[in-house]
């Protein structure tokens, strides 16, 4: 949080900045940060009353802000988002075959750059306010591939396709669905997030059905 506050403000995107910082000792220690109240609307609550042009308008905002953000930097924690154990966990109630065709269609990914993601851009942590948006929480930020960011903003927003639309604009049509793909496979809520979507989600023996999935959400983005 520290060091993605003091980042986002290097790059120019609006992120409450850390005042005071440390840890009080009880039975146990508990970590604090302070930031300042920041005045605005959640993402969701503007979007539900916006017209589709301020929708497409908004997707515009937020990819601006993510361009920004998503740059190569050096490593500020340990993470590896394609190989560290500990992020298989949301996966683990998908059939076998599924998690074995996952890793299989992960592997055969060529190496491509790691940027600076904040990696849970959901409604709650994007807030509207007068000046523009405001991003929160970056917690879950991590060194990954550019099309991890995306991946959970298209099935955190599918209700809004003029926001989709608005977003993915300068992504080339014919890459948009496999970026995607890549990115919620290697994405740290990945599995939740899928299940969330597709009532038949773990019952998935290959991604195919999943890639059919993410090709209906950003299909019609008229």
């Amino acid at each position: 949080e520290l060091f993605a506050a003091r980042y986002a403000k290097e790059k120019g995107v609006r992120a409450p900045q850390v005042v005071a910082h440390g840890s009080l000792s009880d039975r146990y220690d508990f970590a604090y940060m302070l930031m300042p109240y920041m005045e605005g609307q959640d993402l969701e609550s503007v979007l539900r009353s916006s017209s589709k042009a301020q929708q497409e308008a908004l997707g515009r905002a937020l990819r601006e802000a993510t361009d920004r953000l998503n740059q190569p930097i050096p490593a500020f924690n340990t993470i590896d988002v394609l190989k560290d154990p500990e992020r298989e966990s949301r996966w683990r109630p998908y059939t076998a075959a599924f998690r074995t065709a996952r890793r299989a269609y992960l592997e055969s990914l060529p190496a491509s750059e790691r940027v600076f993601t904040h990696g849970d851009l959901c409604a709650d942590n994007v807030l509207v306010t007068p000046q523009g948006l405001c991003l929160l929480d970056f917690a879950d930020a991590v060194l990954a591939p550019r099309c991890y960011e995306g991946a959970l903003i298209a099935f955190e927003y599918r209700s809004y396709p003029r926001f989709l639309r608005g977003y993915f604009a300068q992504d080339p049509a014919s890459e948009l669905t496999e970026r995607l793909l890549q990115g919620i496979l290697m994405h740290d809520f990945g599995g939740d997030i899928v299940k969330s979507v597709m009532p038949t989600a773990l019952q998935m023996e290959t991604i195919e059905p999943l890639r059919r999935a993410i090709q209906t959400i950003i299909g019609d983005r008229s």
